[in-house]
Formats: C-alpha cells, structure tokens, sequence
C-alpha cells in the first residue's frame, strides 16, 4: 500500500496545481466531471493489469509514464497506434516493460457515445480477435485494439476511430454514386494503403468515403469534369460515367471497372487512367530513345508486337516506330519458362532464310515485319510472339541486359557424378550416379527382365538400361542421364533433382515414388514422367504434331471426359489430357504374362468384344485401353493401372506407427488383412520382414487421397 501511496499523491498535487491556474484563468473546469478519481485495470493490456486513472472519461496511466518516444525501432511500440514523431508522450509500465501507450491513445475514450462515423450506438473499445471484423474505413483487421458497436457490429479501429472523431465530416453529393460521401480532411497516411475508386492511386491528402459501400475518392478526382472533348474522338463530347462492371477501354484494349469517359451514341469508353496519357515516354533501358506521344483517328499495327492498335499510340521519330503504349516499356531480353535459352525483343527480323515462322505457344504465324522475342542461339530457331511470350507474369523474368554476366548461361551438371567405362559407341557402359552408392552397368532388356521396374519413373524397364550388380536397383539409360536441374515450361524458377523420394506429383496428381524435381518457392513437385514432356511433341495417337494450350476447352480423344487445358493439334480438333498423354506406353498385370500395350482405338467390330477383362464391365472402343495382341486381352485403364501405379513395389518406407521399416508390396494372391482397417490388403500395402505387420498404403500415406479427380483411377471414365 505504501508502495503505490507516493505516486498517487504526485499526481493528484499536480492535477490540484492545474485546476488552480484554470480557475484564475476563469475556465470553465466542470465540464464532464462525471466520475471522481477511481483507479482500474486498463483494457489494453495482454501481459498484466496495469492502473490507470479515469478523469474526464480518459485514461491516465499511473505507472510512472516516460514522456520521451522510443529513440529504436528495436524498443517496443504501441501497436493500436502508429508512432510518429509528433507524438511527444508515451506511457509504459515500469514492472513489465512490455506494455507502452502513446499519450494520444492513453487518453482515448473507453466509449464513443456518438461517433460521427455511427450517430445510432456507442462505440466501446476491445481487443482485436474478438470477432474478427475489419475496420469498415481502412478495410484492415486491427492488431491490438478496436472500437466496436455492440448492437451491430460496426468496427474502427484505434486509428480510424481517433482521426474520424477530429474530424468535422461535411456531406458530399457525388453524381456518380448512390449515397452522399462524407469528407476527410488531411488525413496523412491513416488510409494510404487503400486506393481510390477512379484513378486506383493510394489515398493521401483529402478525400470523400462512403462507408456503406466501402467507396473512396480522392477530392481531386471528385471534382473531374463530367464532360470533356477528347482528340481520340472528335465527333461528340465524352462524359464522366462509373462502371461496375468490367468494360473494354478504346485506348489501352483492356477491361477495366470503374471511372469511364464515354460516348453512348458511339460505343465508345475510356478509362480514366487512359484519358490524358503522358506525352513522352523515356526509359533507356527498354528503348535508346523517348517515345511521344501521338493521337490518331483509327487503328494502326504496333511495330514492337505486331497487334492492331485503337487511337492511342507512341512513335520513335528515330526509329520511325509507332507502338502501343504498353510496348515502350517492352524488356530487351526476358526468360520464359516455354523455352531453356534467354529470347530477345527484336523489332525486325529480315533474314533471307525465314520467310515464314511459327510461334512456339500459340503456334499462329509471326509477322516478321514486325517485332517479337526470339532465340539467338545459332541451333535455336526458336519465335514467340511478344503477347504470348508477356501473358502470363510469373512464366517469365526480366533479365538485365545492361548486365553481361546476367547474359551468361551457367551450364548445369549432370546425375552421372562420373563415367567409368565407354564403349565403341560412345556410350557411358559403367558410371557412378547421385542417386545410388553402388556402380551401375548399362545393359538391355531380356526376358528376366519383363518385371523389373525403373527406380528413377518407376515404370518397366525396356530397351536399354543400368542395373547395380550388388543390389535392385535399375534406371532408364534416359532416366540416368539427366539434369540435376531444369527447367520447366510450368514453373519459371529452376528446379532440383532429389532422388530415392516418396510425395505426390502436382501435375499429374499421382503418389510416386523415386526422382522428383522440385520448386522451393513454388512448393511445386514433378515425377520424372511429367518433368521431362515437353510444351509441342509428336504422338503416337495422332498424325499432326501436338501442342500445349492452357486455353483450350473441348473433349478429351482419349477419356472422352471435357478437356480445359490440354495438349490439341492446330490442324483438327484431336486433343488430349495431361494426365492420359502421360500414360505409360506398356504395363504389367497379373491378368497376362506379357505387357498389355497402350491401344488408342479398338479396331474389332463386334461389340461382344469390348469388354474389360478385368472388371468384366463394358469398355468403350473409342477410348484408350490397354490390351496384348498376343492373348487377346483387353482392359480398362485403371483396371490395370491400379490406384497407386507409380510406387514401385521394394522401396522401403519408415511408419512413426510402426517400430521396423516396411517395404511396398503388390500382393497377387494369399491376401493378409490391413493392420488398420481389416480389410484385404489386395492393392498397394506395407510388409514388415521382422514380423507379419502388413498395412495398406492408403491407410498411413501421408497424401491426400486425389484418386476422385485423377483421370485414371477408376475405369468407369471408359464407360459410355
């Protein structure tokens, strides 16, 4: 008690001192002397309660305030308010030292009685978390401390609340919109990071708010005029309308919502960020010289892309260039994900040799007259149109031309650490390999071989492959042989190859097991299968080369099921899933002793044919299927793939549920029950060699089960 005395005595001195001066100044001092001096906790502390007094509705704290700001940013703040260096006072508690006030939010009310933001109901304060509204002014989640209406939910945070309550709103009636704005009057940079409604430039400086409809306006772009004669349009004036809705502006040739100048009779709109473009347009690093503008009635080509163009362009005088405006600023040199080089812009490209050339995404004719980004390499005859190549801004990086080594292509190592031994051909015959410790021999397949496995795809072993004579491991002459990073034409960054992983691919959506590339920023994963497709190929299935359009809607060739994106062919309407062309061409299964072999139509006309020797259900003849043209057997895809066709059975797997290490088994016959579930284990399954524990790997993978939207992991998809 003695202890908390001597503080309370100094304070109420002081406050008798200055109520003193303020009588013989003849103030008036009983205004809102509603309550005596009465101590309490403070609301606002997480870490302890913390006294305070309550003079005149304001809080006062008493734990010997420092007068002076935290002179580091490393000093704990008071986060319900930013610091500012007009803010002279803080208050901050001397047992703790964790919990600090400015004085401007020491002495905020604990209630707003009428808030002018919310006239019905009082505002009392709360800690931020409970409810989890946002204010309705600045549109932010308060960290520490808010104000809210009890009766309706209607929040401000701590900033929001004191700069709306200093203000004297005046009510505005704006043309374009429903409800009277109220006006904020310098408000600083409490709502800097909201932007305003027409122009989409962060709100400084005075505004008008509309807190119903969460509407903002700078005061400069309210006060636009509402008709205007523009030099694009010179038959009727323009006026000021709002859009909600996204519409096409004639000047840029992209939709946009909000302010427009139009011209109903014409059909005409223009944003109002397009309406007064800047007149010259200079960055050395994208262009040698400036570009001005240049108003005229019509279209035109743009020399940099090659598209048509409305109204509104830029010329080089120099260059005798006319483009869009967009396109000044188009990087020299960029890297997209499509293709393994750097492309460079070039605004011509006249060489004897191409007449005529094809983009490399859209696979359309390039208009060699005009400008477009291609490949300098001397093998390369590689050509993208500008547009396709910019589309899309993460599948494409800018590259400092300025910069020579960013213009160095570093080379990368490969997965054979070391070359042992070469045959006559050239060919490595005995190597070393990241992904295993033991020497590997090249040989080809023989019969022994018809049910061994690759352990970097997991797919069967044919033609020409490396085998370790210590152990069982085997790889693809072409799995060996690759990059320990790569690139790939779905993700812009670099990839890295691990080895010997179990996950889940995000392309196909399939649990594999064995090489996967992976994306750290990305959090991307590729099986080897899916990694090494390329964006155009030539398939077996059809005639015409086909391409990747992440465009295309249609019917998938090979499930029938609807395709969104997909690979197609430019000449017909043949296209294809992902998913089904990455489908093995042969597989094994217990229901023949050969490989069944991926057949894209069944020839056979009689319908008591197509049917699934498996399942024994009908099988659509017009769908891919695998079958053995030896025996005669005809299965449905996922009859014979399975659910988990890319985990190859031997790997080993450690369970946190399970003491021993398991192995993945494919039980053909003498099924065990799951250890889990007690259900047959006649799919995919864990064996321990110590003691008979077996369980399905569908009951501890650590994957989220995809097996509803892979395109093969049911055979219903090929029925009719």
């Amino acid at each position: 008690m003695a202890g908390n005395y001597f503080p309370r005595l100094i304070f109420i001195s002081v406050f008798i001192f200055k109520l003193l001066i303020t009588i013989v100044n003849g103030a008036d001092i009983f205004l809102e002397w509603n309550v005596a001096i009465n101590t309490t906790v403070h609301p606002f502390s997480e870490e302890q309660p913390h006294k305070v007094l309550v003079i005149f509705g304001y809080l006062l704290c008493l734990h010997l305030p420092s007068f002076n700001p935290p002179s580091s940013s490393s000093e704990k703040r008071d986060e319900s308010y930013p610091l500012r260096s007009s803010d002279r006072s803080t208050f901050s508690c001397e047992e703790c030292d964790q919990f600090h006030l400015h004085g401007r939010c020491a002495r905020a009310p604990l209630e707003f009685s009428h808030h002018p933001l919310h006239w019905e109901h009082p505002f009392l304060v709360l800690q931020a978390g409970s409810g989890g509204s946002s204010c309705v002014l600045c549109q932010e989640s308060g960290k520490n401390f808010i104000y809210r209406c009890p009766s309706c939910d209607f929040t401000l945070d701590f900033k929001c609340a004191l700069l709306s309550h200093a203000q004297k709103f005046l009510e505005f009636k704006y043309n374009l919109h429903l409800h009277p704005l109220l006006f904020i009057e310098d408000h600083k940079d409490e709502l800097k990071k909201l932007v305003c409604s027409t122009c989409e430039e962060p709100l400084l400086d005075s505004i008008y708010v509309c807190i119903d409809c969460r509407f903002y306006i700078h005061k400069k772009c309210a006060q636009l005029p509402t008709e205007i004669n523009h030099p694009c349009h010179r038959l009727h004036p323009l006026k000021l309308e709002s859009h909600n809705k996204s519409v096409f502006c004639k000047l840029c040739q992209a939709k946009h919502s909000g302010h427009f100048y139009c011209c109903p009779p014409c059909n005409l709109d223009i944003h109002i960020q397009c309406v007064w473009p800047h007149p010259i347009i200079e960055n050395r690093t994208r262009h040698e010289h400036p570009f001005n503008l240049f108003w005229r009635q019509g279209s035109f080509i743009c020399d940099a892309c090659g598209s048509e163009g409305n109204n509104l362009s830029y010329i080089c005088s120099i260059c005798h260039l006319q483009v869009h405006k967009k396109c000044t600023s188009l990087p020299r040199v960029i890297k997209i994900s499509r293709h393994n080089h750097f492309v460079f812009h070039k605004y011509l490209k006249q060489e004897a040799k191409i007449e005529k050339q094809e983009c490399m995404i859209c696979h359309h004719d390039v208009k060699m007259e005009y400008g477009c980004y291609c490949c300098l390499k001397d093998d390369c005859n590689y050509f993208v149109h500008v547009n396709c190549a910019t589309e899309d801004t993460n599948l494409y990086y800018i590259v400092d031309s300025e910069n020579p080594d960013e213009l160095v292509e570093k080379p990368i190592e490969s997965a054979i650490t070391c070359v042992i031994e070469v045959n006559e051909h050239g060919d490595a015959t005995k190597i070393e390999h990241v992904s295993h410790e033991h020497c590997l021999v090249l040989g080809d397949m023989t019969e022994d071989d018809i049910d061994k496995h690759c352990d970097g795809c997991t797919l069967s072993i044919l033609g020409s492959f490396y085998s370790c004579l210590q152990c069982n491991f085997f790889l693809h002459k072409s799995c060996a042989d690759i990059p320990m990073k790569k690139h790939h034409w779905f993700d812009i960054h670099l990839l890295d190859l691990e080895t010997n992983c179990i996950f889940q691919c995000d392309i196909c959506l399939q649990q594999c097991c064995g090489f996967v590339y992976n994306c750290d920023e990305c959090e991307f994963s590729f099986c080897l299968k899916c990694a090494m497709i390329p964006d155009t190929l030539d398939y077996l299935s059809h005639e015409h080369p086909l391409f990747w359009d992440s465009k295309y809607k249609g019917k998938c060739n090979a499930c029938g099921l609807g395709v969104y994106d997909g690979y197609r062919c430019k000449s017909c309407k043949y296209a294809v899933h992902f998913e089904c062309i990455t489908l093995p061409n042969v597989v094994r299964h217990k229901c023949d002793k050969h490989f069944l072999k991926l057949t894209y139509r069944d020839e056979s006309d009689y319908p008591e044919q197509h049917y699934c020797d498996i399942c024994e259900e009908r099988r659509d003849p017009n769908k891919w299927f695998y079958c053995c043209s030896i025996c005669d057997t005809s299965v449905h895809r996922g009859c014979v793939l399975g659910k988990y066709p890319f985990i190859k059975a031997g790997k080993t797997y450690r369970y946190e549920g399970h003491s021993h290490p398991l192995t993945f088994v494919r039980k053909k016959y003498h099924y065990l029950e799951c250890a889990i579930c007690g259900e047959f284990c006649e799919d995919l399954a864990l064996e321990c060699d110590i003691c008979s524990y077996i369980v399905h790997w569908n009951c501890i993978s650590p994957f989220f089960s995809l097996n509803f939207v892979s395109l093969f992991a049911h055979h219903n998809v090929d029925q009719p």
